[in-house]
């Protein structure tokens, strides 16, 4: 049987089939938003030229008690997963293992999305190797000779137990040894599932994923390599809003964690714009499902479409 990098590691512009396979998404007719992404921090510690964030509130972070009451209640709705992303860097939040623990013990499963900066200090297990399904490390400088690849050596072997992914962003100035020198850690670091090269939608590629792929595909297996060019405009009925939300350090809801480029490159945004806030968590509930249709682009039609179908009755459903 083989087994398909692209389809479990990745959901940006890809066909949903976890989602299709997932009996728990829809409950009565309604969707559930069984996998949170929580940005509780805009806290960071590195300068990504393609950071799709660069224009937040650096100095918002939401309170410990107030994470463990988005828990609790994202819990009581049916959510199953979280996936603790940015905004900024995770691990500068005071708390964080305290966090990973609470929800644990609440039956939430974890994926961290990390630069890895802080957890590069050390040789001890981590304590989050108990409670991070994955993490993904993503690879802060990728047109240069200066990034730290130790990171990428080092995380992993203090988080024995979780699957590793790293994301490399491939931009015009991509360092080609710098992507083959990734792929290389990929490929003999037992625990990293995969590396994933994605272009920098922000300020393009021109052709350097064809040469990132000549130059690495034959070095690994482990390799994806994602486009995200060519993007469609949203749809009015915005389902991917109610399955997996974006709660944001400001505590509100956001439909998903792209809506920086919602209004397209030209009106670049790199932050959470207000106007497209479903309102504060603490209401989720109660929130209409996201009008997409002001979205110039959208990372994730295929969920939509999808969803409008499983949403739709049928008939004779036992004639598949």
């Amino acid at each position: 049987m083989s087994f398909s990098l692209e389809s479990n590691f990745t959901t940006a512009t890809i066909f949903p089939w976890k989602l299709v396979k997932c009996k728990e998404a829809i409950v009565d007719g309604k969707i559930v938003p069984y996998h949170l992404f929580f940005c509780p921090t805009n806290r960071c510690n590195a300068n990504c030229r393609w950071c799709g964030c660069k224009n937040v509130d650096r100095k918002q972070e939401l309170p410990l008690e107030e994470c463990f009451r988005i828990f609790s209640y994202f819990r009581s709705l049916g959510t199953k997963a979280v996936t603790i992303t940015g905004g900024g860097e995770p691990t500068l939040m005071k708390g964080f293992d305290s966090l990973l623990s609470f929800g644990h013990d609440l039956g939430l499963k974890f994926g961290l999305v990390t630069n890895g900066i802080l957890w590069n200090k050390g040789n001890d297990i981590l304590e989050a190797n108990k409670y991070l399904t994955w993490s993904r490390i993503s690879v802060t400088d990728t047109e240069s000779e200066n990034y730290n690849f130790s990171i990428l050596e080092n995380v992993p072997r203090r988080l024995p137990g979780v699957d590793i992914g790293i994301s490399f962003v491939v931009t015009k100035n991509v360092n080609i040894e710098s992507a083959k020198k990734v792929s290389e850690i990929a490929e003999k670091t037992k625990n990293i599932t995969h590396a994933r090269f994605v272009d920098d939608y922000i300020g393009g590629i021109g052709d350097k994923m064809k040469l990132v792929i000549e130059s690495c595909e034959k070095i690994s297996n482990k390799l994806i390599f994602q486009e995200r060019i060519n993007l469609e405009k949203g749809e009015k009925e915005c389902f991917e809003s109610r399955l997996r939300p974006f709660l944001a350090p400001d505590g509100l809801i956001y439909p998903c964690g792209c809506v920086q480029i919602a209004l397209g490159l030209e009106e670049n945004f790199l932050c959470f714009p207000h106007q497209f806030s479903m309102g504060h968590w603490s209401k989720f509930d109660q929130a209409p499902i996201f009008d997409g249709s002001k979205c110039s682009k959208c990372f994730y039609s295929n969920y939509n479409k999808t969803l409008k179908k499983l949403m739709n009755p049928m008939i004779h459903e036992e004639f598949i």
